[in-house]
């Protein structure tokens, strides 16, 4: 649950945050978080990539439907923006959740 509501934080970070500060401090809420959630739970890590990083591909497809809708003409390059929001949200839960379940192994190899 909680991954979901952080997932849903990201992307109104995402959307609300002018310019370039917006996708910065969404990655570092990804990143962050998957990190932890991939520490303190290190099985099946691909849910925590689909629960932390559905919220930015799902905002940017609702606002390339809005931008479509109201102007046809002005949004030709949209699977551009939508794969690059898919990769906006998968890299760095990823990458946080493999980092955190190896901190977890290591942790756990040391003790």
């Amino acid at each position: 649950m909680i991954a979901i509501v952080i997932g849903t934080l990201a992307s109104i970070v995402f959307v609300k945050l002018p310019g370039q500060s917006g996708v910065v401090f969404a990655t570092i809420l990804l990143l962050v978080s998957a990190l932890v959630l991939g520490y303190m739970y290190s099985d099946r890590l691909w849910r925590w990539v689909i629960m932390l990083g559905y919220g930015i591909p799902l905002a940017a497809l609702l606002r390339t439907i809005l931008e479509l809708y109201y102007y046809p003409e002005a949004n030709g390059l949209f699977p551009i923006e939508l794969s690059l929001a898919v990769i906006l949200a998968v890299l760095p839960t990823l990458l946080g959740s493999m980092v955190g379940r190896a901190l977890h192994r290591y942790r756990l190899r040391t003790h």
